[in-house]
């Protein structure tokens, strides 16, 4: 059976075990950089919440040998539990202020989202850009957010610099950084808080060794933005080398190296190798690495434009 003809008859499948007032509708769902996923949106008029169930998933456990009335019975399984967001949660949704404690910040590729960043506020952060999502809940141990689009922004009569300071506050905290080196996290305990400062167990002048740095937070989901955290980067800097290499491994992780021999060039080809043959299309963040520029206090810097001898982007936040 082709992924069409999963779709349409698992649908119906769905459609004729569940309760006559709910009704399903199949949509695509614009994900990160432009992705667009099928999936089956479940409404309930006795419940605020709109349960999302992508399809693809579910056809890749069909085609590996789970029959579709197993796929069926654990989706009204997942139907039938409680939704995580409580109502009274969502009924003050309109009012900044309730929820103030839970805005946060996530980094993504401005490039392969400028159709997204036209319905959100966001602000700028080298070449990329910084949006904001509500956290609400978690559930097994996956959070449950909602983007804030423009409307609520300006319903709550906030600005995106203003929603910046308010979220910058908050994501540490909600989403507290790891930072491992890669010979930790391969062969020894898994993850160090960032705020450890522990000496690196290599030796940051063995040139067949150079330390490479993991940082993401604690969920691993949006664990890029922990560059924007305070101190992190420069903490890094002080323990391994003023100047670090800043590797964008996705939108959930970032990798650090010491500034070395490695050129430019040579950096830009392995990003681009690992983005097409190892993450998926709705996790790249970036395809250009970028600099942490500590011997001159200028921070973390766009590599490209400092090779050029160009002025940083006008606009960027200061993390």
């Amino acid at each position: 059976m082709n992924y069409t003809s999963f779709c349409d008859h698992f649908t119906k499948m769905l459609s004729d075990r569940t309760a006559p007032e709910t009704r399903l509708f199949r949509e695509k769902i614009r994900k990160n950089n432009d992705v667009q996923l099928e999936a089956l949106i479940v409404t309930d008029p006795k419940s605020a919440g709109a349960p999302v169930i992508y399809l693809a998933p579910l056809y890749e456990y069909y085609k590996n040998g789970t029959p579709m009335e197993a796929l069926c019975k654990l989706v009204l399984s997942s139907l039938k539990s409680e939704f995580p967001v409580p109502e009274p949660l969502i009924a003050s949704l309109c009012d900044f202020e309730a929820v103030r404690g839970r805005l946060i910040f996530r980094l993504i590729s401005r490039e392969r989202n400028q159709t997204f960043l036209e319905t959100v506020p966001w602000v700028p952060f080298l070449d990329l850009a910084v949006i904001f999502a509500l956290h609400l809940g978690n559930r097994e141990n996956q959070q449950i957010t909602s983007i804030v689009r423009n409307r609520q922004a300006a319903l709550w009569g906030m600005s995106p610099s203003e929603l910046f300071a308010v979220a910058k506050d908050n994501t540490p905290r909600m989403n507290p950084a790891i930072l491992s080196d890669l010979e930790t996290l391969l062969f020894g305990t898994i993850g160090k808080k960032a705020k450890n400062k522990q000496e690196p167990s290599r030796n940051p002048e063995d040139p067949l060794l150079p330390p490479i740095y993991i940082l993401t937070n604690e969920s691993g989901i949006y664990g890029a933005s922990c560059l924007l955290y305070d101190h992190i980067t420069k903490d890094l800097a002080d323990r391994i080398g003023p100047d670090l290499i800043i590797l964008p491994s996705s939108i959930h992780e970032v990798l650090f190296i010491p500034f070395s021999s490695l050129s430019y060039e040579s950096c830009c080809r392995m990003i681009c190798d690992i983005n097409r043959s190892e993450v998926p299309e709705e996790d790249i963040l970036s395809d250009k690495p970028y600099l942490f520029s500590g011997s001159d206090g200028r921070g973390i810097i766009q590599w490209e434009s400092f090779c050029a001898g160009k002025p940083e982007t006008d606009g960027t936040v200061n993390p």
